[in-house]
């Protein structure tokens, strides 16, 4: 960078630029672009499940904690720096009408993760992000919908702060037992992190169901806490290129374009 701002100095004071001068600007720009690259995938893409034998007190604490709504999943990135923990919530079903067309108007649970950052404003000082999936699946004419909650965090700090991750934990698994309980008893009602959302079902001309579960995802936007990063691609590759909206910027960086 010290390299750019040399150059970036010549060119502000209406120096003459060189070839060469270009050259290196190109060169330590694609340097600085590849690191930055590679580290954000080593935060992303982490796939690789933590042993269950790990005994590190943090594994050991985290591991221990569910209740009949969650389960909470463990991976680890593959230099092992970085820690993943998933929050799989089962989005109950509370009502089905049936429409016409086949149309089926379900309304399901919801966890609404950005309020997990402003309810426990602790999580902010410790965790890289958190984003969320929803997968909808439909079964012998039944949906089922699971909603996952990532937090990634360094191991250091996991295990440095063990004791008040496993306590914010805790206290969010019982939020959603107790929250989900009260929609359950009360469609009316509404929780600060469970709400109820709903999906529309319709069966496509070759006999396969489409979900339309839209509503069970949060995007962010300018008022959006940076450590929520929504939901986005995981898998490419290539991902400061093939993102158009970096989720922990308020607004976009590039507008999309069709090829035609």
């Amino acid at each position: 960078l010290d390299e750019i701002s040399n150059v970036r100095n010549a060119l502000a004071h209406f120096r003459p630029m060189k070839k060469e001068d270009v050259e290196l600007v190109k060169q330590n720009g694609n340097h600085i672009l590849n690191s930055v690259e590679k580290g954000l995938l080593n935060i992303i893409q982490i796939t690789d499940i933590v042993p269950t034998n790990t005994q590190e007190k943090w594994y050991e604490s985290l591991s221990n904690i569910e209740n009949e709504y969650c389960n909470l999943f463990f991976y680890q990135s593959s230099d092992e720096k970085w820690i993943k923990i998933d929050i799989n919530y089962h989005c109950s079903n509370i009502s089905k009408e049936n429409t016409i067309f086949n149309n089926k108007l379900y309304k399901v649970l919801n966890i609404v993760s950005p309020n997990i950052l402003s309810e426990f404003p602790n999580y902010k000082d410790k965790l890289i992000f958190i984003s969320e999936s929803v997968s909808s699946t439909m079964k012998e004419n039944d949906l089922e919908v699971l909603k996952d909650i990532s937090f990634v965090f360094s191991r250091s700090v996991l295990k440095k702060y063990n004791k008040e991750i496993l306590s914010d934990f805790q206290k969010v698994l019982n939020i959603i037992r107790k929250e989900t309980n009260l929609i359950k008893e009360d469609h009316l009602a509404r929780g600060d992190l469970i709400v109820s959302s709903q999906i529309n079902v319709y069966k496509k001309d070759n006999g396969n169901w489409n979900i339309r579960d839209e509503n069970l995802k949060y995007n962010t936007d300018e008022s959006t806490l940076t450590e929520y990063w929504g939901e986005f691609n995981i898998y490419s590759n290539d991902f400061i290129s093939t993102t158009y909206n970096y989720p922990w910027m308020p607004v976009s960086t590039s507008d999309f374009v069709l090829p035609f």
